[in-house]
């Protein structure tokens, strides 16, 4: 934890706390120092001398607490998104006077300047206050932006915890056709011996069997891996996440490399294959998996049941089923993974129902 942090704990800002610590007064310091001293010794305004006063008897927040705040909101104002001031404060939803509430539901990153809007007592115009419950609909909606960009950034940077399934041969091909060699790419030994490539680095492009032990070797694995980041760099200008995408634009993206972050349902099929998909309102998309790229017996487990995965893929088609009033997305893979970042996609409805309900209760 930071010493910035220290001070947030007790909902001082961070610009406030800058200050602080530039004159090194601890919490304690405070604590034990009468206002007209903050004034006179540390050259403090009145105001914020008063503010500090009050906010240092308060129970302190959970550093776990600010910690999981910060980072859900990038250390950024939920209501403005730094638009009106860097600096930030960690605001209490519910009055902490009224409610003595430390949770991080009663919790939202303000800047000073919509802190103040929020504490407004103007009693003639209603937008020169911020209510409680436009606050909590920002920080729901900013926290989903903020995961968003991170999973995005993630996902463009090939950031897995694992590897699962890694279609060897259909990279090989679409870096064939990109690059014709491992560009900068470190060229093993393994690789060279196994005939993958030569030894200038080219790859030897003729068809070969795949088995699963093919493919169980960690040098295999980290250069299909690095192959694959500089095919998702040269198509990031025009590479899709599927979330953006889930409704008629779709049927513009066939041939699209495009890639989906989120739980997917498995089963097997015949002919040695697996199948995982999800279905999103009246939208079924499908990957349909040979089971000889499957990185391992774990892996083939995990395959079986819901697991979160991100799955990188060129959409081959879209159809319209009448029956059953769907739209049928049928995508070819190349790799998935774990991912070390993920999305909430628990319902807005259900989010702000929950904040209600706690509200209720007081």
């Amino acid at each position: 934890m930071s010493n910035i942090d220290i001070y947030l704990q007790y909902g001082i800002s961070s610009d406030i706390a800058e200050d602080l610590l530039s004159k090194k007064l601890r919490i304690s310091t405070i604590r034990k120092t009468s206002i007209k001293k903050l004034i006179t010794n540390f050259n403090i305004s009145e105001n914020i001398a008063r503010f500090i006063k009050i906010a240092v008897v308060r129970k302190k927040i959970d550093e776990n607490t600010i910690y999981q705040l910060l980072n859900r909101n990038s250390y950024i104002c939920c209501c403005c998104q730094g638009y009106k001031n860097k600096n930030y404060i960690i605001h209490h939803i519910i009055e902490y006077s009224k409610s003595q509430d430390n949770t991080y539901d009663n919790l939202a990153v303000l800047c000073p300047s919509c802190h103040d809007i929020a504490h407004s007592t103007h009693q003639y115009s209603l937008t020169m206050k911020l209510t409680s419950d436009q606050i909590r609909k920002s920080k729901y909606e900013w926290e989903l932006a903020v995961e968003k960009n991170k999973v995005d950034k993630s996902s463009m940077n090939l950031d897995i915890y694992d590897a699962d399934y890694i279609n060897i041969k259909r990279i090989d091909e679409l870096a064939y056709k990109l690059f014709n060699q491992t560009n900068n790419i470190q060229i093993s030994k393994y690789l060279i011996d196994d005939k993958i490539i030569n030894e200038n680095g080219e790859y030897i492009y003729k068809n070969r069997e795949i088995t699963i032990n093919h493919i169980e070797s960690g040098d295999l694995i980290n250069h299909y891996s690095n192959i694959f980041k500089h095919i998702i760099s040269y198509f990031s200008p025009s590479i899709v996440n599927l979330d953006d995408i889930i409704n008629k634009e779709i049927y513009n993206k066939t041939n699209y490399m495009c890639y989906y972050v989120g739980g997917l349902y498995g089963r097997s099929l015949e002919g040695n294959c697996t199948l995982l998909h999800f279905s999103r309102r009246k939208y079924v998309f499908n990957w349909i998996l040979d089971n000889n790229y499957i990185i391992s017996n774990t892996s083939a487990m995990r395959m079986k049941q819901r697991s979160i995965y991100i799955v990188y893929g060129i959409i081959r088609s879209v159809d319209y089923d009448e029956e059953k009033e769907q739209h049928i997305v049928d995508l070819r893979p190349y790799f998935i993974g774990m991912p070390t970042a993920t999305i909430n996609r628990t319902p807005k409805i259900r989010y702000i129902h929950n904040f209600i309900e706690k509200d209720d209760d007081r």
